[in-house]
């Protein structure tokens, strides 16, 4: 299944997470962009968002003929993303008591639970709620105020 390209003429592939920019500092802060980017295009594309989500509940079936090559795509946006985590928390940028193989997994399932809602709910604003998804758990801690 190839991916939808959208006003620009980009594929979705082109913002997928792990496509966003390479670790390294500053590549959090991109690749949140990124993911913010597909959450918000996937805003957009009602039609497009439904049939997606359609075909990856239908490739849950082991006899599906999608089901390996989805299977192998969230393994490959969880690896991804688990390297961008780990960059993240080397510059200071994510907390360092997460752990990247989960939140990784964490992240996509958030993207993909709110767009559920969004699709049985067109007031749920997906956008908004990955923001604070991202705002409340990967941020890295704020040093503490020096005592007086």
């Amino acid at each position: 299944m190839t991916a939808p390209a959208d006003r620009a003429g980009r594929s979705r592939r082109a913002i997928s997470p792990g496509r966003a920019v390479l670790p390294g500092r500053g590549a959090l802060r991109l690749s949140r962009a990124a993911l913010r980017e597909v959450v918000a295009y996937n805003q957009t594309t009602r039609g497009l968002t439904s049939l997606y989500s359609t075909v990856v509940a239908e490739a849950a079936d082991p006899d599906h003929p999608l089901h390996d090559d989805f299977a192998r795509r969230y393994r490959k946006r969880a690896a991804d993303t688990a390297a961008l985590l780990r960059a993240g928390q080397r510059s200071g940028e994510i907390a360092p008591d997460i752990d990247p193989d989960a939140a990784a997994r964490l992240i996509s399932a958030v993207m993909d639970g709110i767009l559920q809602q969004w699709l049985l709910d067109a007031t749920v604003d997906m956008t908004a709620l990955f923001d604070e998804f991202v705002r409340g758990y990967l941020r890295a801690p704020r040093a503490a105020a020096s005592p007086r």
